[in-house]
């Protein structure tokens, strides 16, 4: 609840959004260094918001599949 309350306070509003789970953009990405987790929690609310619900799911089987082989390669540990 700590990060929570302070990620609410420096304006990061997109964890109320997002409800946690086993995987996501950032984890799906691990072996990417570029990539925050504040600014892939935005991008993927955004996209949920706006897009269809085909396309959503599309994109979070996109995620998994990903996150397997980031899992595969041992990347991001």
């Amino acid at each position: 609840m700590e990060v929570f309350e302070r990620l609410m306070g420096e304006g990061v509003t997109e964890k109320k959004f997002i409800k946690a789970g086993l995987t996501g953009p950032f984890q799906s990405l691990k072996d990417d260094h570029t990539a925050s987790a504040n600014l892939l929690d935005r991008w993927y609310v955004n996209f949920v918001t706006t897009r269809s619900g085909y396309a959503i799911i599309l994109n979070d089987i996109r995620i998994i599949f990903r996150t397997l082989l980031v899992i595969l390669k041992a990347k991001g540990i």
